[in-house]
């Protein structure tokens, strides 16, 4: 009964957003396919730089949900409070918060699943680098370990729908400390693994495959339970009126 309130929530989104979700697939499946093409001919080259990392992980996380319609979206709601207008109307409606949470996941995933699988699945016909150099088992991995990634990090879009207090002190803040930390990050796989977050990712496909799948599978169950922790502790301390 539960999952039939989520659908049904996660429907009325999206039904209004048909044009949305197609332009996010067209535009997704184009440019992922371009640019994981071009990760086939470095990887045949022994140079996949910096760049393509981050175009990885933001393509694979947050890009579903910018072609998110605009009453949607994460907006400026009143004061220095920000939420998606939608989920703050709902939320006054009698609907189990579980189910409100859960909605918004499902959604998500609507923009994100059948691009990102189409991305993987054309780009290894089309390109002849991705074929020699990864064996269809460890493509495969390869793409669970990326799908499974980025539906971990992508979830908290949807989670933010939940709201926040925003202003320009915090959003640099925010800012300086995800440029520091993105940048942490890549120097450490650059620096101390002596590679790429992509390469390592090929790497740990072809000798820990299970293992790295079993990993990623147990960060998105993390994500999926810690985020609706996080959405009902937030409510609880926005005040929506």
């Amino acid at each position: 009964m539960e999952w039939k309130q989520v659908i049904h929530l996660a429907t009325i989104e999206l039904k209004e957003s048909i044009v949305n979700l197609l332009l996010c697939w067209l535009v997704m499946s184009l440019f992922g396919t371009m640019i994981l093409f071009e990760v086939g001919i470095r990887l045949a080259e022994g140079n996949v730089g910096i760049p393509y990392d981050v175009i990885f992980i933001v393509l694979f996380s947050s890009a579903p949900f910018l072609f998110r319609a605009k009453h949607f979206k994460y907006n400026k709601v009143s004061g220095n409070l920000w939420a998606s207008p939608t989920f703050i109307m709902q939320s006054q409606l009698p609907i189990p918060k579980k189910t409100l949470f859960k909605s918004r996941f499902i959604i998500y995933a609507v923009y994100y699943v059948p691009a990102t699988i189409f991305i993987f699945f054309i780009s290894y016909i089309i390109s002849d680098d991705l074929r020699t150099f990864l064996s269809p088992s460890t493509y495969i991995i390869f793409t669970v370990i990326w799908f499974l990634a980025g539906l971990s990090l992508g979830i908290v879009y949807p989670a933010s729908d939940v709201g926040n207090i925003v202003t320009p002190k915090i959003t640099f803040v925010y800012m300086i400390m995800l440029a520091a930390g993105g940048g942490l990050i890549l120097l450490f796989f650059r620096l101390v693994i002596g590679t790429g977050i992509i390469s390592f990712t090929i790497f740990l496909s072809n000798e820990h495959g299970g293992l790295a799948m079993i990993v990623c599978l147990i960060l998105f169950i993390c994500s999926w339970i810690y985020w609706p922790y996080y959405m009902d502790r937030k409510m609880k301390k926005l005040d929506y009126l």
